[in-house]
């Protein structure tokens, strides 16, 4: 049986750029405390949860999203991020512990998952399961020079 390896895909939404670049550009006009006051992060979060994703994983295809997004969806990127604002805002957050920036060891433990096909495997778990994949290549492989 022949597998196709499993590579881990880089893919990335243009609308997020040009998300940050209109709440960026709408926080500007405004004055500087209350400017200062807004969780930017939060403003952004909240216009992208609003606007259709588009992603891309070439050159060309983040190119083209980005065209599209600036020519067809300019209105739209302009209201969520005002709405973005807006929200961020008024609101205090009941949830206040930040999100991590993903590290490499968390990429790779992703791309191992996606490749043994094992959505729940922990780093724990990682050189048992590779040991036992390799054995059973390894007795498939003898055992296709005994029949052959």
């Amino acid at each position: 049986m022949t597998t196709t390896p499993h590579r881990c895909a880089i893919y990335r939404n243009a609308m997020e750029p040009l998300a940050i670049e209109e709440v960026q550009r709408q926080l500007r006009e405004l004055p500087l405390d209350v400017a200062a006051s807004i969780d930017t992060s939060e403003a952004i979060a909240y216009a992208l949860n609003r606007l259709p994703p588009l992603y891309a994983t070439t050159v060309e295809g983040w190119t083209w999203n980005q065209e599209r997004g600036r020519n067809s969806l300019s209105d739209l990127i302009k209201m969520a991020a005002s709405w973005g604002i807006r929200e961020a805002q008024r609101k205090r957050k009941p949830f206040v512990t930040p999100l991590s920036k993903p590290d490499d060891s968390e990429t790779a433990l992703h791309a191992l998952q996606s490749l043994l096909g094992r959505p729940d495997l922990g780093w724990n778990e990682i050189v048992s399961v590779l040991e036992q994949r390799l054995h059973d290549r390894r007795l498939r492989s003898s055992f296709d020079r005994m029949a052959g």
